[in-house]
């Protein structure tokens, strides 16, 4: 019988002990510490505002000369990664607002895979003259 009370009073204990540790956890962090806990450092919102204006006047020049001047089509893979890395930093400045993980992983996909496009846009210009 005694073993029984026992535990029963080991619980309630861990019960009252449970109870004031929810009641005194620790506050919520603030959003410039929530930012520094994913990027070691604090992003600065008007270099990312500079990097997605130029990424469009980027893709919107290219586009441009492509249609008007020279019909070079497989510059549309260019357009594409200056889009993407645009999205990246739309991603960024919507993560700074309110940073959440999966605006994280969108913002660092975009900008981290976006460049393999140019890759690709490489190879084709030095593999199509070597077909004629």
């Amino acid at each position: 019988m005694q073993h029984s009370s026992g535990v029963e009073a080991v619980s309630a204990v861990h019960t009252v002990v449970a109870r004031q540790l929810l009641q005194t956890a620790a506050p919520t962090m603030s959003k410039s510490d929530e930012i520094y806990s994913y990027f070691e450092y604090l992003p600065d919102r008007s270099l990312a505002i500079v990097a997605l204006a130029l990424y469009l006047a980027y893709a919107f020049a290219i586009a441009l000369i492509m249609v008007v001047k020279r019909r070079q089509w497989f510059m549309t893979i260019v357009v594409i990664t200056a889009l993407c890395e645009a999205a990246g930093y739309i991603c960024r400045l919507a993560f700074l607002s309110k940073p959440v993980y999966g605006g994280y992983v969108a913002m660092q996909c975009f900008l981290i895979i976006s460049p393999t496009f140019l890759a690709l846009a490489n190879y084709i210009t030095v593999v199509s003259p070597c077909h004629y």
